[in-house]
């Protein structure tokens, strides 16, 4: 693996597999992470991950996200945006496509 920046979680893996080395452009996603684990925290008394945490920790990959005017569960939002991240690398995309994590359009 070669280093493409100074960053040592930026490696170089031109294949077809999830960049597993580079977790910096899933550091967006974070906030829903973050959301659920407060709610658990204030959910559970039980503090170590159990199997009941965990399958709540689950739910996040079920999530809605917003892609411009479209619904997309979590799980697929993260596959476009890996697939994004990967044609930066080879040149046919410009920048990553990220989702809006919550709709700032209300309705009522």
């Amino acid at each position: 693996m070669e280093r493409i920046s100074g960053n040592k979680n930026h490696l170089s893996f031109f294949s077809e597999k999830v960049l597993s080395g580079d977790t910096s452009n899933m550091e967006p996603f974070r906030p829903l992470v973050d959301e659920k684990v407060y709610e658990i925290s204030q959910t559970f008394e039980e503090r170590d991950l159990n199997t009941e945490i965990k399958a709540n920790l689950l739910e996040i990959l079920t999530r809605t996200v917003y892609f411009d005017k479209e619904k997309s569960p979590l799980m697929v939002a993260l596959s476009i945006t890996t697939s994004s991240l990967r044609q930066c690398f080879t040149g046919t995309r410009k920048k990553i496509k990220y989702p809006k994590l919550w709709n700032s359009t209300l309705t009522e």
